[in-house]
């Protein structure tokens, strides 16, 4: 209490004294709990005994938006001291969000709405996303570019269709049940290569802890990531499709090994993604009752909980459908709503006939000069890529990261070289690998933060075929493993030459960068660049990328592999 004026009435119950708003405020921490009233059982089970922890058990953490530290970190403490309480034992300051490297603000119009993220993304879509993009306390950026990377990549690919292409493969050649004998009851048949996965899926939960423990749950998504990874790199090299038809002993205890990977991710993502995980652990048949950290080994080698024999496998379903920007907002009800007015009917009665008119015009012979031509679908898509020919002048490993590249790449702009971060170091372990190297880039995506640096483009790869077919992953297994292979521009290219897409026109101007990101999501993220015979890099095999007057772009892989 602070009197209102020097001469303000002693009496503490004066209506002259005010209270500091701070006080008042920071007070409803503990009044919310029961403190001060004839129920304290709250408080004393969550409150800090003051010898360390929480009265009930557990650390006592107390979590702030960075611009309030200075209230929680020094009147706070104080405060309770003063009145014979303990301070919480650790306060932990979040960082903000800002969106495609902008502050969010009403005025600047950038606000995100949560609900129609959720809407568009699905709520553990977003809930994975937002723990695993930035290190917790740290500024992160938002973008859809992204929000993609994450729902596409990692939860619809890497996860989602590893879940799918094991329990597909247990359906189809084991009789819908757990196979036998189980790997708690014939551990000898366990390889070298099945523990190197084990080991790493079974000391998940482990690795996790300690970056959970000082909110580092980035680190602890990034333990999954790993596992992830690692699970579809085994089941590249394994094969079990093609070990059916020669070695059936050895197909069942791969995928023993891939359900009890699956297992162990699918527990410790329970905090993540509540409502994803909980539908993987139904997939793999995993007792509602069994789910808990405890019922993961206890060691390398410990098998106590892993699936029993002859338990049946429910069909496989979808984990994480993949998300399409346009078909969203499309079937948003916004976007319905303003279907359905007036003057969106006339605008597109009035395209409809302008497009006949235009389309009179022509006459109905088009060949020969394509720079006519009205490009429909995905191919009038891929002409507004903006792919450039770079050069990287420098690398530098990412500070807060063991996946990515820092780069400065020149692209001829009177601007100088842009930095570009690559998720490339498991592939390139030394700069030296990169520097000096001629680079294909994705150029008209919006700026983003990744981990921290800020990244302002896309450096192209090819990677071994996806793990969606049979026939992919036996490619891959063929190659050692995933493999990734920089675009090689054809000879005589330099830093800002243009790619474009032999005979498609390229009339088009570039998509801006708010849209290029959308554009690179319905082709590039899509797979539907691709390297064909004699490492043709090709728009859907058939329309090669080309540098005007120079030559092809080329990639040193077989036919088949992804571009992206």
């Amino acid at each position: 209490p602070k009197p209102a004026a020097a001469d303000a009435d002693a009496d503490a119950d004066s209506p002259a004294h005010v209270m500091y708003v701070w006080v008042d405020a920071l007070a409803n921490y503990i009044s919310a709990l029961g403190w001060g009233s004839s129920d304290q059982a709250k408080f004393d089970k969550f409150w800090p005994s003051g010898s360390g922890g929480a009265q009930g058990g557990g650390e006592v953490v107390h979590m702030v938006g960075k611009d309030i530290l200075r209230f929680h970190g020094v009147y706070w403490p104080a405060l309770l001291m003063a009145a014979g309480l303990a301070p919480p034992d650790r306060l932990f300051a979040h960082g903000w969000w800002t969106r495609d490297g902008q502050k969010i603000s009403k005025s600047v119009g950038n606000v995100i709405d949560p609900v129609d993220l959720v809407a568009t993304f699905g709520v553990d879509q977003v809930r994975y996303f937002l723990m695993s993009e930035v290190p917790f306390g740290k500024d992160g950026d938002y973008s859809e570019q992204a929000m993609l990377a994450c729902a596409n990549g990692f939860l619809a690919n890497a996860l989602g269709n590893l879940l799918m292409r094991v329990l597909s493969l247990v359906n189809k050649n084991c009789g819908g049940e757990v196979p036998s004998p189980g790997l708690r009851e014939a551990p000898e048949l366990v390889t070298p290569q099945d523990q190197e996965l084990l080991a790493a899926a079974r000391g998940l939960a482990g690795a996790m802890e300690g970056h959970i423990k000082i909110q580092a749950l980035h680190k602890a998504a990034g333990e999954v990531d790993a596992v992830v990874r690692l699970a579809n790199k085994y089941i590249d090299e394994q094969a079990p499709w093609a070990l059916k038809k020669t070695d059936e002993p050895r197909m069942r205890t791969v995928l023993l090994v891939l359900m009890e990977s699956l297992r162990h991710v699918g527990v410790v993502l329970q905090p993540f993604m509540p409502g994803a995980a909980a539908k993987m652990l139904d997939q793999l048949a995993v007792p509602q009752d069994q789910r808990a950290l405890n019922f993961l080994a206890q060691g390398p080698t410990d098998a106590t909980y892993a699936a029993s024999p002859g338990t049946a496998i429910p069909k496989p379903a979808g984990l994480f459908p993949r998300i399409d920007l346009e078909e969203a907002e499309e079937d948003s009800p916004a976007a319905e709503a303003a279907a359905n007015t007036d003057a969106s009917k006339d605008a597109k009665k009035k395209a409809k006939e302008d497009a006949k008119k235009k389309q009179g015009a022509k006459g109905g012979d088009q060949s020969g000069d394509q720079s006519g031509v009205a490009l429909k679908g995905l191919a009038a898509d891929v002409v507004r890529l903006d792919i450039r020919v770079g050069k990287i002048v420098k690398a530098w490993e990412h500070p807060e990261s063991d996946k990515l590249w820092c780069e400065e790449i020149d692209l001829g702009e009177s601007s100088g070289p842009r930095t570009i971060c690559s998720g490339l170091r498991v592939h390139y372990a030394d700069a030296a690998d990169l520097e000096g190297r001629s680079v294909l880039v994705l150029a008209n995506l919006q700026a983003r933060k990744m981990a921290g640096v800020p990244s302002e483009g896309m450096v192209l790869c090819a990677s071994s075929p996806s793990t969606e077919t049979e026939d992919g992953a036996a490619a891959a297994a063929a190659a050692g493993g995933v493999v990734v292979k920089f675009l090689e521009p054809p000879p005589g290219s330099v830093p800002g030459d243009r790619v474009s897409f032999q005979g498609l026109p390229n009339s088009e101007p570039p998509a801006g960068k708010k849209k290029g990101g959308k554009v690179a999501e319905k082709v590039v993220f899509a797979g539907e660049l691709t390297t064909s015979e004699d490492g043709a890099c090709t728009f859907q095999g058939e329309a090669p990328m080309v540098v005007e007057g120079k030559g092809p772009v080329t990639a040193p892989v077989p036919p088949g592999y992804t571009i992206a």
